[in-house]
């Protein structure tokens, strides 16, 4: 109480006085959110650790530093361990095709994505030229991987000889060669 025995005090006067709420035991944990509740009106501190675990669920509770029915302290920390779901180690998909990535993607439950980054002196078309996370790297079942692909080789044209030619004669050529030809013009005639 905010007085001491033996304090005198009016008539009328309040008297605050703390109850004790009794022992504080440790819940059965059955999901994430119920634990927070339950912690957050008890007023306990807590901590999260998140691991790989191969047989339960990505966001489900592996286990807690307090059992079910344990004593929490008033400085106790409950720590709860959380599945971030099997691990997945990244394979290299540079230089496989698409289908093939496509098919490893789903062997190992990755979400995988493509996009295509462009034409190269030597990659063919449909084939990985990088990846979003590198290869050996250790991921959660369901994590999304972006795939750059190779949009295919450049095609190579030799150039014929233009002098003597017209603009006319000169455009058609550069159009049949799949180019781009600019003019200018000399500054004297």
């Amino acid at each position: 109480s905010d007085y001491k025995k033996g304090d005198i005090v009016e008539v009328g006067d309040t008297i605050n006085v703390t109850i004790s709420k009794g022992k504080l035991e440790m819940i059965k944990l059955t999901t994430l959110t119920d634990f927070y509740i339950w912690a957050d009106e008890n007023k306990i501190s807590y901590d999260i650790s998140y691991e790989y675990n191969n047989t339960i669920k990505k966001d489900d509770i592996i286990k807690a530093s307090h059992k079910a029915g344990d004593l929490i302290k008033d400085n106790d920390t409950v720590i709860i361990y959380v599945s971030k779901g099997k691990s997945i180690t990244i394979p290299n998909f540079i230089s496989m095709n698409k289908s093939n990535i496509e098919s490893k993607c789903k062997e190992l439950n990755l979400s995988c994505s493509f996009i295509y980054g462009g034409y190269t002196e030597t990659t063919k078309k449909d084939i990985a030229i990088n990846q979003s996370k590198k290869s050996g790297t250790t991921v959660s079942e369901g994590t999304n991987l972006v795939i750059t692909l190779s949009s295919g080789i450049y095609e190579k044209v030799t150039i014929p000889n233009y002098v003597g030619k017209t603009k006319t004669e000169i455009t058609n050529s550069c159009n049949k060669l799949g180019l781009k030809c600019n003019f200018t013009y000399q500054s004297s005639y």
